[in-house]
């Protein structure tokens, strides 16, 4: 049984590892979703099929060549991360400092909050979060709103 469900898991992971990839190809490639045709198969995009195969494949080879092939993966992995991360940052800067006029994140970091005290912030929160569970699904079907005040009566 457990394995069944570790099957069902897999497939799911890779259908969504094989959507982001075709979301990705088609933020660099607009006409990425036809390159195939507009033909379907099972409600799908051929390209969609594509990517879900490739992730599939990748996947596959990875537990066909075991955790050596992560393990190398890994070691280059690990840096790209910390590079992408630092381009990021610098990415980010350089926006801030074009929306603002200022250098970095001088002009956000300045903005004070609306909130004068952490105390006051978190009183706001509890509030919301009790708002938030009152109109959860197990009231909306017994409960109704005054529109003039906002308080919840049980409808009968």
């Amino acid at each position: 049984m457990r394995a069944i469900v570790a099957c069902g898991w897999f497939g799911i992971q890779c259908w969504i590892g094989g959507h982001a990839l075709q979301r990705f190809l088609e933020s660099l490639w607009s006409g990425w979703p036809t390159a195939l045709g507009a033909d379907t198969f099972g409600g799908y995009l051929l390209t969609q099929w594509l990517c879900y195969a490739a992730f599939w494949s990748l996947n596959i080879l990875i537990v066909y060549r075991g955790m050596e092939l992560l393990r190398r993966v890994e070691s280059w992995a690990a840096p790209y991360v910390l590079v992408m991360t630092t381009l990021l940052l610098v990415w980010i800067l350089r926006r801030a400092s074009a929306m603002s006029g200022d250098a970095g994140l001088g002009s956000i970091v300045r903005v004070h909050g609306t909130f004068a005290t952490t105390g006051d912030f978190l009183a706001s929160s509890s509030r919301a979060s009790r708002r938030w569970s009152a109109s959860g699904p197990r009231c909306r079907s017994t409960c109704r709103t005054s529109p003039a005040t906002g308080d919840r009566s049980a409808s009968r």
